[in-house]
């Protein structure tokens, strides 16, 4: 039988079907990523493979995709407690949402603290290192959401990062799609 030595990622065995990424709805980051470079998603999605660490003599980057992962921190953790536990769109549409006000700078600045602490102890970076750049990065872009997307003060919300599925008729058959929502709100 033939296995992923000879260049192979067949079927695993049943017991492991559950987590079989080939077996689950795409994801559609997965899909846009699919479409710019496929065997960068093969390596990355399918087989989990790494970009190699920086040598000793390299300064170690941040991955850029941080920064988004701390604003999306902070901006969850704008919300209150109710709200983080929505999880799902069918969930938030049930829900009537919550007035999130936005924060006033010394409770922004704590937020982002927090939030890069936790995206850097998460990745297993030095937050002593890298705390400082990856917060100012952060204050930049919550700074041009705030302007450009919560310019009433606040935002009545139902949901922030749920999860949800889309069904899509395609020319070869129905497909579902998986997806995360940043937040749902009540147009």
């Amino acid at each position: 039988r033939l296995g992923p030595f000879f260049g192979f990622a067949g079927a695993r065995p049943e017991s492991a079907a559950v987590a079989d990424q080939r077996r689950a709805a795409p994801a559609v980051t997965t899909l846009q990523s699919l479409a710019g470079c496929g065997w960068r998603t093969f390596l990355g999605k399918l087989l989990r493979l790494a970009a190699p660490p920086a040598g000793e003599d390299e300064i170690p980057e941040l991955p850029a995709r941080l920064t988004g992962t701390v604003v999306h921190l902070v901006l969850e953790h704008m919300a209150p407690a109710v709200l983080r536990e929505v999880r799902t769109v069918a969930d938030a549409e049930l829900h009537d949402g919550i007035e999130v006000p936005w924060p006033d700078d010394a409770r922004l600045e704590s937020l982002i603290a927090t939030a890069t602490r936790e995206a850097l102890t998460e990745e297993g970076l030095d937050s002593d290192l890298f705390a400082l750049p990856l917060e100012l990065a952060a204050t930049e872009v919550l700074a041009i959401v705030r302007r450009l997307d919560w310019t009433g003060g606040s935002r009545r919300l139902q949901g922030l990062e749920v999860e949800g599925t889309a069904a899509l008729q395609l020319p070869l058959g129905a497909r579902t799609v998986s997806f995360r929502a940043d937040r749902v709100e009540r147009a």
